[in-house]
Parts: structure tokens; sequence; C-alpha cells
């Protein structure tokens, strides 16, 4: 089989010779039965083939662009999810304590009584802070995990937000209606609070954090 190079050189030649024999009388009849009896002999259509399959190869050469720093995926910042995390943790902890033992405290007695349940000790209140904290952590943890996908900043910081409280708040919250732990009314304050907990808590440790360099 010719190399291409060599083709391509006698598709030129073949070329000019055509055009030589066209604008030749006493050679035209020739010329035109070489054509038909040569199969490498080119034709206008041949010309027009190979211009559209170097056109099209052009168009197909990838463009290789190196992403913006901002939007490139790197490593997530370990010591950045751990310090956002405790932000997080914090504002979670602050948050469910004016809640439960501030705003709702003699609700929530009366509904655990109810329940027969005993009231929370020093020990149950130290498992909730510690949970907090690792709360924090994962939520912030979420967001770096995502923030290369939907680019660093609040809108990212929001929609992690949202969709923790979704699956933490939201559905549990679901699930005591169902089964008739508490009253209705009390369901949608502690999940409409939830819902702005959980914002805050991940704008301010989405705040704190930063990819590594």
């Amino acid at each position: 089989m010719r190399p291409r190079y060599l083709r391509d050189a006698m598709v030129s030649m073949r070329l000019s010779v055509q055009v030589t024999s066209a604008s030749d009388p006493a050679g035209g009849l020739q010329g035109g039965h070489r054509a038909r009896a040569d199969p490498f002999y080119p034709t206008a259509e041949m010309h027009a083939s190979a211009a559209g399959r170097a056109c099209a190869t052009a168009k197909l050469k990838p463009a290789y662009t190196r992403l913006p720093p901002e939007v490139a995926v790197g490593k997530i910042n370990l010591v950045r999810v751990i310090l956002g995390g405790l932000l997080a943790g914090l504002v979670i902890i602050v948050g469910e304590s004016t809640l439960h033992l501030g705003l709702l405290a003699e609700r929530m007695e009366l509904a655990y009584r109810e329940l027969n349940l005993p009231p929370t000790d020093r020990g149950a209140a130290a498992v909730f802070v510690g949970l907090g904290v690792i709360f924090g952590v994962l939520i912030v943890w979420l967001y770096a995990a995502v923030r290369p996908r939907f680019g660093p900043g609040p809108k990212t910081a929001v929609l992690t937000a949202f969709l923790v409280w979704l699956f933490a708040v939201l559905w549990p919250t679901l699930t005591s209606g169902l089964i008739g732990l508490f009253d209705a009314d009390l369901l949608v304050f502690l999940a409409i609070w939830g819902l702005f907990e959980i914002l805050i808590a991940t704008l301010a440790g989405a705040w704190l954090y930063q990819e590594a360099a």
C-alpha cells in the first residue's frame, strides 16, 4: 500500500496534468480517457470530499483548556473541614439548646412525660453536644465535596443545607408525625427551626472553608 504522502504527491501531479490536457485541444480526449481509465486519477468530487474531510478533522481536534482554580477539582482541605465543622457544630448546639432548654422547655418536658421518657440528664446533654460537633463536620465535608461541581459560595452552601435538612430534619419529623409521637403544630415548628438552624450552620462553616493550595 502506498504511503499517504506519495499518494498526495501523485494526486497533485495528476491534477496538473489534467489541467494541462484540458487546455490542449489535441490532448483533451486522451486526458478525458485517462481520467476514466485511471482509478487513482482525481476528480472534482474527490477533491471536494478530501477538503470536507480535512475541515472535519480540523474541527474535531480537542481543545485542551485549563479550568480556573476555583472550578478545578482539588483535594479536600481536612483541616478547614474540621475548623468549619466546629463552627457549624457550635451554631447547631446553640440552636438546639435555645430550642429545647428555652423556647420549648415546658412543652418538650410534657411531651416526654406523656411518652414515659425520662428527662434529659447531663450525660445525654454531653452526647448531644458531641453529636452536634460531628454533625457540623459532616455538613462542611459535604459542602467541600460538592463545591467543585457547583462552585464555591453561598449558593452551594444553601443547596447543601437544604439537602441535609431534607434527610436529617424533615424526614424524621414526618416519621414522628405519622406514628403520632408529637402534635402536628410542634412538628411544623421543629422543622422550620431546623431549616434555619442548618442553613446558618452551613453558611458559617462554608465561610470558613477553603481549598488546599
